[in-house]
């Protein structure tokens, strides 16, 4: 089956030339026009099953993303209720390395920071982030209203729906 520009290409050619046919080469021609619509139509439905096809695997991957997460997620608790598991063992029995063959499994003492009271930290410790996000929608509808706004302008592009 010819592509999709294919069809639109010879529809338009053949378009282009149907005031020159003569009278008897009417009837072929509106076959063969029969023909080219019955091609696009085809396509089309091709095209629109090919997309809601790849969307479904997106769909179906975005699933597999989140169920993959979330077991990632499972197993990294697990593992830290694990660890912590195994430093009670330690401390109950009061033991700071056991030693295996390949693997070892010690204590040691770390230091970290735990913040009780955010106020009363001096400022040179504090970083303030800010975010800016621009309210498109907003922008759109004033631009729209004629309004002008410096640093933007209203786009306009065709954008494809396929049902």
């Amino acid at each position: 089956m010819p592509s999709f520009d294919a069809i639109q290409d010879e529809i338009s050619n053949f378009l282009s030339v149907s005031e020159e046919l003569t009278e008897d080469q009417h009837v072929p021609a509106l076959n063969y026009l029969e023909e080219l619509a019955l091609q696009e139509q085809s396509k089309v439905d091709a095209i629109g099953y090919a997309v809601r096809k790849r969307k479904a695997e997106i769909d179906f991957l975005k699933q597999e993303e989140e169920r993959i997460r979330h077991r990632r997620k499972s197993m990294e608790n697990r593992l830290e209720e694990f660890k912590d598991y195994l430093l009670a063992v330690l401390k109950k029995h009061n033991l700071q390395k056991v030693k295996g063959l390949s693997s070892t499994i010690y204590t040691r003492n770390v230091s970290s920071v735990k913040l009780n009271n955010l106020d009363g930290i001096p400022e040179k410790f504090k970083k303030i982030v800010t975010e800016v996000k621009v309210d498109k929608r907003g922008i759109a509808e004033e631009l729209k209203q004629g309004w002008h706004i410096p640093g933007v302008e209203l786009e306009q592009r065709l954008s494809l729906t396929i049902r």
